[in-house]
C-alpha cells in the first residue's frame, strides 16, 4: 500500500469514529470535522515533530486548533497517534466528561490552546511563532482556522503582525469548505480571491485539494522549503461533511447528530472505502 493510500485509509478510519463518536454524544460538528480531517491526518502523520510521548517539549511545532466548533477530528486525530487513550472519548457529550463541544487547554496532551471562539487563534499562533524566533527555536506554528473563521478581523490583525514580524515559521492554514454555519462563505461574506489578499498581505501562499493526500504533501513540503522570510499561507479546498454521500455538500450537517439509520448506512459506506 503506497502512502497516500494509507493516508486516505486512516482518515476514513477517523471519520468512522468522529460519526460514531457525535452519534453517541448526541450531537457535534460533522460538516467542518469532515473536511479537515485529511489535512489533520496528513500533519501529524508527515509534518509535525512532536513526540506523543513528550508532548510539552519546548522545541515542538504547535498546531493551533482555532476552528473550535470542529473539535470532534482535533480529538481523535490525538488519539490516533498516541497523545491519549480511547477512554478519554469514551464519555462525550455526556455530564462531567473530559471533552466537550470545543477543546480545552490542559484536558488532554496536545491539545495546544482552548478554541472555539472564532478568531483567537492566529493572535495566539503569531505570538507563540514570535517568541520562538526570539528564543531561537526552530518550531513551526501551524494555525488552523475556516474559511468563515476570516470574517473575525482579529484574524487580519494576527495576519498583519506575521508579516510585519517576517515570521518564517507562521503557517495559516484555511478549511475553505466555502460554507459558514448553515450558508455559503459567499453569501454571509465572501473571502475570494483569499489567495490574492494573503499575497497582498506579504504571505507566501499555496493552494491545494484538502482532500487529495498526494497534493497535500506536495503542498506543504514545497511552501515549507521555501526560502524566504514571509509567513506562510496554505488554503486547502475542501468540502463540508466530506466523506459519506449524504452529508457530503449538504448544509444540515454542519451541526448534527446522525440518527441510528443514517450511523448504519454511513459507516458501511466509510468501511466499503478502507476496505478497497
Amino acid at each position: 500500500m503506497d502512502k497516500y493510500n494509507k493516508l486516505k485509509k486512516t482518515s476514513y478510519k477517523l471519520r468512522k469514529d468522529i460519526f460514531t463518536s457525535i452519534y453517541k454524544g448526541g450531537g457535534g460538528h460533522v460538516g467542518g470535522s469532515f473536511s479537515i480531517i485529511d489535512a489533520l491526518t496528513y500533519l501529524y502523520s508527515e509534518i509535525l515533530n512532536i513526540d506523543p510521548k513528550n508532548p510539552e517539549d519546548i522545541n515542538r511545532d504547535r498546531l493551533i486548533f482555532s476552528k473550535g466548533h470542529s473539535c470532534q477530528a482535533l480529538y481523535w486525530v490525538l488519539c490516533h497517534f498516541g497523545f491519549y487513550s480511547k477512554s478519554y472519548l469514551e464519555d462525550y457529550g455526556k455530564d462531567g466528561a473530559r471533552f466537550a463541544g470545543h477543546p480545552e487547554f490542559e484536558k488532554a496532551p496536545g491539545i495546544e490552546i482552548s478554541s472555539g471562539s472564532l478568531g483567537h487563534g492566529p493572535s495566539i499562533g503569531a505570538g507563540i511563532a514570535h517568541a520562538c524566533v526570539l528564543n531561537n527555536q526552530e518550531s513551526k506554528i501551524f494555525v488552523i482556522v475556516g474559511d468563515g473563521e476570516t470574517n473575525e478581523g482579529s484574524v487580519w490583525e494576527a495576519i498583519l503582525c506575521a508579516s510585519q514580524l517576517k515570521l518564517n515559521n507562521f503557517y495559516l492554514v484555511i478549511d475553505n469548505n466555502q460554507f459558514e454555519s448553515l450558508d455559503k462563505t459567499s453569501n454571509i461574506l465572501g473571502i475570494e480571491p483569499i489567495d490574492e489578499k494573503l499575497k497582498s498581505f506579504g504571505f507566501d501562499v499555496i493552494r491545494c485539494n484538502g482532500h487529495d493526500f498526494e497534493e497535500l504533501d506536495l503542498s506543504f513540503k514545497k511552501i515549507i522549503n521555501l526560502d524566504s522570510e514571509k509567513p506562510k499561507a496554505i488554503i486547502l479546498d475542501t468540502i463540508k461533511a466530506h466523506g459519506i454521500s449524504f452529508t457530503t455538500g449538504i448544509t444540515k450537517w454542519h451541526y448534527r447528530s446522525p440518527t441510528e439509520k443514517e450511523l448504519k448506512i454511513g459507516l458501511e459506506e466509510l468501511d466499503k472505502i478502507i476496505n478497497a
